[in-house]
């Protein structure tokens, strides 16, 4: 089609001044429509920049960013001195297509066309609540005392790595994660948690919920079966069963999972995820003589154990238990931490320890590919925090903050829970387990509570297979001794309501 020589006006153009929406994006929506509303045809010449400018009482710059935006996106066509046209191929490319589509569209079905993962009911709590602006309330778990963090010390760290940025710096990074910092943590962890450790075993992961979904995809395969603790961490779960993998429940007591009756009733799961250092809920911990039959067994029937040890850094009454990893001699440990709980969760660096080359080489590809890498400026304050020793200060402090704490809610139950709420001593962790009397509903408790503005979780809310006493986790880690009594003194009034 020859291209038409007369400039045309755009009819039913129109700028309004008072709108929020940009001059230069009104005139180019205006004109865009024109084009797709087949009122300016393919050929025909717009008016001069200028021209249009006068006409409708607009800078010529406004117009001239209008027009490049049109020719960008294939609507006008054009060179200096010749004018601006509309694209011969704007009938086929956009008109006609919107021509086609005048008739109702047949909008997608997201419920039919989506298959989304169905959300228990703690994950669907964390998806909905907006934690940017959530106040935290008793008895909120797991949040740390951000207000005692040392900011100070932090800033310090972050202006001396700002400071002494270099360009390389400013680029992408090794996916495995910055060597300094994993440095600093294979030496933490080799001192504090007892690992076989080097930094070339370490990938830096966006927490531990990444860690999860990275082993999830590499080493669980569909139709594969895999042990979680139950109770146990539900995320965990929700990672392995996207991935293919079939939930086999190991019940727990005091001492962890019951190993007898995993090994009898799923002997062919490839593979098993346990917190031994400190069952979540429940707080028991592995035996040796139970870690060192679990590892056999691994090593026989050629499973992964996945150790997530989430926050073994507070531990109170006594010196922290030796990890499973390190007493793994047959490389079928994969190890787990964060430091999400021990500084603030806004940081989202966790870690992975893996057993040996071969898996550390595919575990740093697969973070390539999901991320390409964590934030270097965060690894580089992260391992600066650490080096100056304010990563040691922080936790012996927290330690000795979040006993007291613990011992201040125990005695608040002890005192005042009557028949109402029973609770046991923890050696470690940031929550307590208050039991509720046996014929009450947990669920619908912290229903109640949390409508009262006390968040707690339901302990069966964690269990898929089997039953144990009502409860509520109780996080006391983030809260003052005075929030605590006002927290507590409101739920226990709620509890007699629903036990007159």
């Amino acid at each position: 089609m020859p291209k038409i020589s007369h400039d045309i006006s755009i009819a039913g153009l129109t700028i309004d001044r008072k709108s929020k929406v940009s001059l230069t994006k009104q005139l180019y929506e205006g004109i865009r429509s024109a084009i797709i509303n087949k009122q300016i045809r393919p050929g025909q010449r717009l008016p001069s920049s200028r021209t249009l400018a006068e006409d409708i009482g607009l800078s010529r710059n406004i117009v001239l960013l209008a027009y490049e935006q049109l020719t960008l996106e294939g609507y006008l066509t054009g060179s200096v001195g010749k004018g601006s046209f509309v694209s011969e191929d704007t009938y086929d490319s956009f008109a006609g297509r919107a021509i086609q589509q005048s008739k109702p569209l047949s909008l997608p079905d997201p419920e039919t066309e989506v298959q989304l993962p169905k959300l228990d009911q703690v994950s669907a709590v964390y998806v909905k609540r907006e934690t940017s602006k959530a106040i935290v309330k008793p008895f909120q778990n797991p949040v740390p005392a951000l207000d005692h963090f040392p900011f100070q010390s932090w800033s310090k760290c972050a202006g001396k790595i700002f400071r002494s940025m270099e360009f390389l710096q400013l680029s992408y990074d090794d996916a495995q994660g910055c060597y300094p910092l994993r440095e600093a943590i294979a030496a933490h962890l080799r001192i504090n948690r007892a690992l076989n450790c080097e930094p070339e075993q370490i990938i830096i992961t966006n927490g531990t919920q990444q860690a999860l979904n990275l082993i999830a995809s590499l080493l669980m395969q569909k139709g594969e079966q895999f042990w979680i603790e139950d109770p146990g961490y539900i995320n965990a779960k929700l990672a392995f069963i996207q991935a293919g993998g079939i939930p086999c429940y190991i019940p727990v007591d005091a001492n962890g999972i019951d190993l007898d009756h995993a090994c009898t009733h799923y002997p062919k799961a490839k593979l098993a995820f346990l917190t031994p250092s400190h069952q979540f809920p429940l707080g028991g911990t592995f035996s040796i003589a139970k870690r060192m039959q679990l590892l056999e067994w691994a090593s026989k029937n050629k499973m992964w154990i996945v150790e997530d040890d989430y926050d073994s850094e507070f531990r109170y009454s006594a010196k922290p238990v030796p990890s499973l990893q390190g007493m793994d001699h047959y490389q079928r440990v994969i190890y787990t931490g964060t430091f999400s709980k021990v500084l603030f969760p806004g940081l989202r660096i966790g870690y992975l320890v893996l057993p040996n080359p071969h898996l550390t080489k595919a575990f740093k590809q697969a973070k390539a590919f999901a991320d390409r890498q964590n934030a270097i400026t965060d690894q580089l304050i992260l391992n600066e925090f650490i080096k100056e020793g304010y990563y040691a200060t922080h936790l012996r402090k927290m330690r000795v903050l979040y006993k007291k704490r613990q011992d201040h809610l125990l005695e608040l139950i002890r005192k005042h829970g009557g028949d109402l709420l029973r609770a046991e001593k923890q050696g470690s962790g940031m929550h307590i387990i208050a039991y509720l009397q046996e014929n009450q509903d947990d669920q619908q408790i912290a229903a109640i509570l949390d409508q009262a503005g006390i968040i707690t979780t339901a302990l069966s809310v964690y269990s898929s297979k089997f039953k144990y006493p009502p409860g509520l986790l109780l996080g006391y880690t983030a809260f003052t001794e005075k929030d605590l009594e006002t927290g507590f003194f409101k739920l226990l009034d709620i509890l007699k309501e629903q036990n007159p």
